[in-house]
């Protein structure tokens, strides 16, 4: 796929559904946006093809729509040529203004196939992971690649038999031994230099084990304008995926549940930069909290429910659309309740 995310336990109708962001989203924007066409079983048990030219309302909804609309059955999806190996370069910065300049500047020339940044807050460190496709016998030059970068003198390099799985967290990662206090937001590409303030994220308040992850994915590319209407994205060529993926131990409950608590604390602030949950995970969002994310969108949503899922077979608690449009709930969803 153009775009592959780095989850080994994750399924194309899931990513369809919600979006899909990878190392090469600053190239070719999220999965979702790689979709040519679908079939669809709806609620109403009919099995239909879509299309942006065949029953284009179904297509419209079902692509990150969270499920609500149908299942998704077979899926026709962009591919892009993968090359015999992948040079993937670690960058360390510890200036957050170099950073934004190297990113802007990357994503301007296309030097890099690749882009993925992490967060280290209690190291005061930034890291760049950027890779480049080649095949064997076009060894790329790593002083070209990296000329101009404003980086400190720490460089890794690795290489690595073509870019597949080996770029995903093992399964492990996703136990049910451990508890999963995570949370995405996409924003506006100017507001990366205040993601990286030092001052912004309190640390201290995540977990650090067994697991914590902050970190960063890039969106561009020409496919990165042709937007699902329900993937809640901010305007502009450019976004960032900002990621905070915490883990902790099952036995730890009352931390997990604390952490929730602050990165509902940093949502609101996420929203006044400008951002958007991304609807990767759980969201207790209530009716207003779903007015306020999808917008305008919002009533189009409940008029493609009525159409396609009649009967809320594919509803579920704290989802948007599975009411009327004063926002209140039908005896059908009560019965329905328990699936999403």
């Amino acid at each position: 796929p153009a775009v592959l995310p780095d989850y080994a336990t994750i399924t194309a109708g899931g990513l369809i559904s919600a979006g899909g962001v990878g190392s090469t989203s600053h190239r070719h924007g999220l999965f979702v946006q790689q979709v040519e066409r679908l079939e669809v079983v709806t609620g109403t048990g009919e099995r239909v093809r879509c299309s942006m030219d065949r029953n284009a309302g179904l297509f419209h909804a079902v692509r990150s729509g969270q499920g609500q609309f149908g299942v998704i059955t077979d899926a026709w999806i962009r591919t892009r040529k993968l090359r015999s190996r992948c040079r993937m370069y670690e960058l360390h910065y510890r200036d957050p203004e170099r950073f934004v300049a190297d990113i802007g500047r990357v994503m301007d020339d296309g030097r890099f196939d690749h882009l993925k940044g992490e967060i280290r807050i209690n190291e005061g460190l930034i890291i760049l992971s950027a890779g480049l496709d080649y095949d064997y016998d076009k060894e790329p030059g790593d002083t070209k690649l990296l000329g101009g970068l404003g980086h400190d003198e720490h460089v890794s390099t690795r290489d690595i038999v073509g870019h597949g799985s080996n770029q995903m967290y093992p399964r492990w990662v996703f136990s049910r031994q451990h508890i999963h206090p995570w949370q995405d937001w996409f924003l506006p590409f100017e507001a990366l230099g205040k993601l990286l303030d030092p001052h912004w994220l309190d640390w201290r308040r995540l977990t650090d084990r067994p697991l914590r992850w902050v970190g960063l994915y890039f969106l561009g590319g020409d496919a990165y304008q042709q937007r699902p209407p329900l993937l809640m994205v901010p305007p502009g060529e450019r976004a960032v995926c900002f990621s905070i993926l915490n883990m902790a131990d099952t036995n730890r409950d009352a931390k997990a549940m604390a952490v929730l608590r602050y990165l509902e604390q940093v949502d609101r602030d996420v929203i006044r930069l400008g951002g958007k949950r991304y609807l990767s995970g759980a969201c207790r969002f209530d009716r207003k909290r779903w007015k306020q994310h999808y917008g305008r969108v919002m009533d189009m949503g409940i008029d493609w429910k009525q159409a396609f899922d009649p009967g809320s077979v594919f509803s579920g608690a704290h989802m948007p659309f599975s009411a009327d449009a004063n926002g209140h709930r039908r005896d059908s969803e009560t019965k329905h309740a328990g699936s999403s």
